[in-house]
């Protein structure tokens, strides 16, 4: 299979409708963790209940901002 460079994933996905734009790696997170643990920090900081209803308040903002 041939070797997919980052910007062309990220290509593929936007073309699919994925929002790409705001990606996190390993070397985001500080710490003496394995990057198992750090992908684990990153996905509880992503998908804890505060973060995800921020983030569909401030769509839903924008959205009425734009009426």
């Amino acid at each position: 299979m041939e070797q997919m460079t980052i910007e062309s994933a990220k290509a593929f996905l936007e073309s699919k409708g994925y929002y790409t734009r705001n990606m996190w790696h390993v070397m985001d997170v500080e710490g003496d963790y394995t990057d198992e643990e750090k992908l684990e920090i990153i996905d509880s900081a992503l998908t804890n209940e505060g973060t995800i209803e921020y983030i569909f308040g401030a769509i839903s903002l924008r959205l009425t901002d734009e009426d």
